[in-house]
Order: structure tokens, then sequence, then C-alpha cells
């Protein structure tokens, strides 16, 4: 799964799972986290891309993360002769391709996806507490209809007050 990336912090959140997986009680019940999934096959050009998924069976839920150091999602491609507002266009356009690509993937596909940004990274350990959240997730136990109604007729009494 590591071999193919070239990232040092996909790497070690590959790591951090292999070892999520060897402590686990039942390891081949855990929820698949998935590298570089891609919505648009093989195709080396794609436009829909998650470094890592977690398509968690139990709760149905569809959680991405995206590794986004600035150095590869931010940088600048040449600076000379170009002036600091034509930088900030351009760094503007590029941030709103990256947050555009998240949107589609709630809108098209039902997937939220969690960003880590330069220093999130600087604690591997730390994101991957993230994601293990997404991968212990078990079924959710919802209250009752009886109880809900409950809960909002004692909120209004509140407001009402």
């Amino acid at each position: 799964m590591k071999r193919v990336s070239n990232s040092q912090y996909e790497k070690g959140i590959a790591d951090r799972y292999l070892s999520y997986l060897r402590k686990s009680s039942t390891p081949y019940e855990e929820p698949f986290l998935i590298p570089e999934l891609r919505f648009a096959g093989k195709d080396k050009k794609h436009k829909y891309r998650l470094d890592y998924a977690v398509l968690n069976p139990y709760t149905m839920s569809k959680t991405g993360f995206e590794i986004s150091p600035a150095s590869t999602h931010m940088k600048v491609d040449r600076i000379r002769n170009v002036t600091k507002v034509e930088m900030n266009e351009a760094l503007r356009d590029d941030w709103a391709k990256e947050m555009s690509k998240r949107n589609e993937y709630f809108s098209k596909f039902g997937i939220n996806t969690i960003t880590f940004t330069d220093r999130d990274l600087s604690d591997l350990d730390g994101c991957f507490s993230v994601i293990e959240q997404y991968l212990s997730e078990r079924v959710r136990k919802f209250p009752r209809v009886e109880q809900s109604l409950q809960d909002a007729r004692a909120v209004f009494a509140e407001i009402m007050l």
C-alpha cells in the first residue's frame, strides 16, 4: 500500500494503519483505509482523488482525508516579474480550485473531507488519531422518537420562558 507513494506523510499514515490493524482483536472486521481513492478509474489525469478514505460499513459513513502541505498544494511556480497582487490572485484561484474539489466530493459522492495541513502533519500520530475515530466507529445508537420529542419540548419550554 505504501510502496507506490512518494509522500513521507502518506507512508507514515500507512505505517500507523498497519499498527492499528495489528493491535485489533478482529483485524479482518476493521474498515479499510483506502489510499489514493479515485472516482474516474485509473486515468492518469483525474479530477477526483483523495489521499485516503474510510468507507465504514458499520455506520455507512464515507470520510476522505486530504494530506495538503503548502509545499505541494499552495506552491507558487514562478515569482519573477509578478506583483504581490498577481501572486495573491494566483493563490486565491488555487485555493478556490482546491475547495471546489472538496465541495464536489461532498455534493456528488457524499464524502466529507478532512484536510491535514503542515501544522497538522507535524504530528502524524495526531493525524492518525483523527482517522482512527472514523475507523473505529461502529453503529450509532440513536434515541427513540419519543425521547427526541421530549427533549425538543424541553428546549422549546426553556425558550418560551
